[in-house]
């Protein structure tokens, strides 16, 4: 797996997480009127956003998007980009210990 394949991997799970959220959220909003949803609701559309951003920033570092591992070493900009974007996800199983910045 590419460090570009693992991003999008880990983007795509977390805009599945936040929409899934986003849906059960959105129901109950329907029905009750409490004051956390209006906190909730703009957090799971910020986090959606957000992952769309990753995946812009990705294949702005990445030509090829996914198709290969641009990883040109510690000293290419966007190689450090892209490892700066995997390092909160130094926990997942898939996480390689040559992509920390």
């Amino acid at each position: 797996m590419t460090i570009t394949e693992f991003l999008l991997a880990r983007f795509a799970e977390d805009e599945e997480k936040a929409r899934n959220l986003l849906g059960v959220l959105e129901e109950w909003h329907e029905t009750h009127a409490w004051a956390a949803f209006q906190f909730w609701l703009p957090s799971q559309r910020r986090l959606i956003a957000d992952c769309e951003a990753k995946r812009q920033i990705v294949q702005d570092c990445a030509p090829g998007y996914g198709a290969g591992d641009y990883y040109a070493g510690k000293d290419s900009l966007h190689a450090e980009v892209l490892m700066r974007l995997a390092l909160p996800y130094a926990g997942h199983p898939d996480y390689r210990q040559e992509w920390r910045p």
